[in-house]
């Protein structure tokens, strides 16, 4: 039997300290985000000065870490031209924008 650990509030919240502590010493308020092991949000914190764009960026890194079992760093690599991931964003969003577009 394969059983998965998965994170919970009470493992949450140390890890976004932890995040915010990083992001005050290098002086960049951020957007935190925490998924479960199944990729769906757990937690999310936007520190003051956190860009707006950037709180759904944090969400969907998060989500993919927890679907993939990695951390986004190291899909790095496989996200650039020629990688297994390379053109999978852009390809969603043309297929999200050319059914709102065939839908008019």
């Amino acid at each position: 039997m394969h059983s998965t650990r998965t994170v919970g509030l009470s493992d949450a919240r140390p890890i976004i300290d932890v995040g915010i502590a990083e992001a005050d010493r290098i002086g960049t308020p951020n957007n935190i985000a925490v998924a479960d092991a199944g990729g769906s949000p757990v937690a999310h914190l936007r520190m003051d000065g956190a860009q707006l764009g950037s709180i759904e960026h944090s969400i969907d890194k998060a989500n993919t870490s927890g679907l993939l079992r990695s951390a986004t760093s190291d899909l790095a690599r496989d996200s650039e031209p020629g990688g297994q991931f390379w053109g999978m964003a852009l390809f969603g969003w043309a297929e999200c924008w050319s059914s709102r577009a065939g839908s008019r």
